[in-house]
C-alpha cells in the first residue's frame, strides 16, 4: 500500500513544484523587459536581453544532455541549478547595469535549461509509463494557469513596489521547486554509471537513436515543422494585431489571454489520455494538433477583428498545448533508459534553433511582403508538411507500432 502510494505523492510534490517554477518564468519574463527598458530606454536592449533564452539551448545542449543520462542522483542537480537559479534573478535588479544583467539573464535561462532536460527525464524515472500522459498533461494544467497569472502579478507587482519585488518572488519560486525535487522518490534504482562517453559520441548515440525508432524521427519531424512557422508567428503577432488590425494595447492584451486560456484547455483535453496511447496513435495525436495550429496561423492572416483573432489564437493555444504534451509523453515512452537526456537535449536545440531562424526570416520577409503573406503561407505549409508526412507515415510502410517499445 505505502509503494502504491508513491506515484500520488510524487504528482503532488512535482506538480506544486513545477507551478511554482512557471509563475517564477512568467513573473520573470515581464519584470525583465520592463526593467531593461526602464534601465536603458532602448528597444533594441530589450530584444537583445531577450535573446539570451535562445542561447543555452543552442550552446549547453550535448552536455546537459550527457550529464542526465549519467546521473545517479537528478533530483540533486535540479535542486542545485533552481537554486542558483533563485539567487542570479534576485540579482537582477540589485545590478543596474545592462551588461550584468545580460550576463545574469544568461546564467539563468542557462540554469532554467538545464532544469528542462532534466525535467523530462526525471518525469519517466518517477511515474510508471501508463501515468506518463497524466503526469504531464496535469503539470501544464499547472503552468498554463501560472502562465495566465504571472505576467499580471508582474505588472502589479513592478507598478506599485519597483522592481525588486517582482524579481523576489521569482527567485523564492525556483526555490520552492528545488526543494520540491527533494521529496520526489524515484520508482527503480539508478542504473550504473557508464563509461565517459566523448561528446561527439553522445551526440552520434543520440541521433541514431532518434531515426533508429520511427515514433521518435516522426515527433521530431512534425514538431520541427511547427518550430520552423512559430518563431515568426510570435515575432509578428503584436505587428498583425496593431498596424494591420488597429487594436490597441489593451485589447492585444485580452487576445494573449485568450491564447493562454486556449493552451491551459488543451492540457485539461489531454488529461482524459492518461494511458497515453500507442505510438501511432500519439503520433497522429500530434500531426492533428500541428495541422489544427497549421490552418490557424494560415486564417489569421486573413482576419479582420478582434474577435476573429482572438477565436484563432485561442485555437492556436489548444492545439499547441496538446502538441507539447503528446511529444513529451511520446519521447519519454519511446526513447530508452539511458538516451533520455542526450535526446531531449537535442529536441530543445533543433527547437530553437529552428525557432530563431524563422523569426529572423519571418521579420525580414515581413518588411519586404507584409505580415498577412508570412501568416498564410507559413501555417499553410506547416499544415500541408505535416498533414502529408502523416498519411505517408501511416500508408507508406510498417504502422508505427511495429518499432514500439515492449
Amino acid at each position: 500500500m505505502k509503494v502504491k502510494s508513491i506515484p500520488e505523492r510524487n504528482l503532488a510534490i512535482f506538480v506544486g513544484g513545477q507551478s511554482a517554477s512557471a509563475l517564477g518564468d512568467a513573473v520573470h519574463r515581464l519584470a525583465l523587459s520592463l526593467y531593461m527598458l526602464d534601465l536603458t530606454g532602448s528597444a533594441l536592449q530589450v530584444g537583445l536581453v531577450l535573446v539570451t533564452t535562445a542561447l543555452p539551448a543552442l550552446l549547453l545542449g550535448p552536455f546537459v544532455g550527457r550529464l542526465f543520462d549519467r546521473a545517479r542522483a537528478p533530483q540533486g542537480i535540479l535542486f542545485l541549478s533552481d537554486l542558483a537559479r533563485a539567487g542570479a534573478v534576485l540579482l537582477i535588479p540589485l545590478s543596474g547595469n545592462a551588461y550584468a544583467i545580460y550576463s545574469l539573464s544568461l546564467v539563468a535561462n542557462s540554469l532554467g535549461f538545464v532544469t528542462k532536460v532534466g525535467v523530462n527525464t526525471l518525469i519517466p524515472a518517477a511515474f510508471p509509463e501508463e501515468r506518463l500522459m497524466f503526469v504531464n498533461s496535469a503539470t501544464r494544467v499547472g503552468t498554463r494557469a501560472m502562465h495566465v497569472l504571472g505576467p499580471m502579478l508582474s505588472g502589479l507587482l513592478y507598478s506599485a513596489l519597483g522592481p525588486l519585488a517582482p524579481f523576489a518572488l521569482d527567485a523564492a519560486t525556483f526555490l520552492l521547486a528545488a526543494l520540491s525535487y527533494l521529496g520526489i522518490a524515484l520508482k527503480e534504482q539508478p542504473r550504473e554509471k557508464e563509461r565517459k562517453p566523448e561528446t561527439k559520441t553522445d551526440q552520434r548515440s543520440a541521433l541514431g537513436e532518434i531515426f533508429k525508432n520511427r515514433v521518435v524521427g516522426l515527433i521530431f519531424l512534425f514538431m520541427a515543422a511547427a518550430a520552423v512557422t512559430s518563431g515568426a508567428f510570435n515575432v509578428l503577432l503584436v505587428v498583425l494585431v496593431r498596424s494591420e488590425l488597429g487594436l490597441s494595447a489593451a485589447e492585444y492584451g485580452y487576445v494573449l489571454s485568450v491564447g493562454a486560456m486556449g493552451l491551459l484547455l488543451g492540457a485539461l483535453g489531454t488529461l482524459r489520455m492518461s494511458r497515453g496511447g500507442s505510438g501511432s496513435t500519439l503520433t497522429r495525436i500530434l500531426a492533428a494538433a500541428i495541422v489544427a495550429d497549421g490552418l490557424a496561423i494560415a486564417w489569421l492572416g486573413l482576419a479582420q477583428g478582434f474577435w476573429s483573432v482572438a477565436f484563432l489564437m485561442f485555437v492556436v493555444g489548444t492545439s499547441s498545448s496538446v502538441a507539447t504534451v503528446v511529444s513529451t509523453t511520446g519521447l519519454q515512452l519511446h526513447v530508452p533508459d539511458g538516451f533520455r537526456g542526450r535526446v531531449f537535449s537535442l529536441y530543445e536545440q533543433v527547437f530553437t534553433l529552428l525557432s530563431v531562424v524563422s523569426m529572423l526570416l519571418g521579420g525580414a520577409l515581413a518588411d519586404e511582403l507584409g505580415v498577412r503573406p508570412i501568416y498564410l503561407v507559413g501555417g499553410a505549409l506547416q499544415a500541408a508538411i505535416t498533414g502529408a508526412t502523416a498519411l505517408l507515415a501511416r500508408f507508406g510502410g510498417k504502422d508505427a507500432q511495429c518499432q514500439e517499445r515492449d
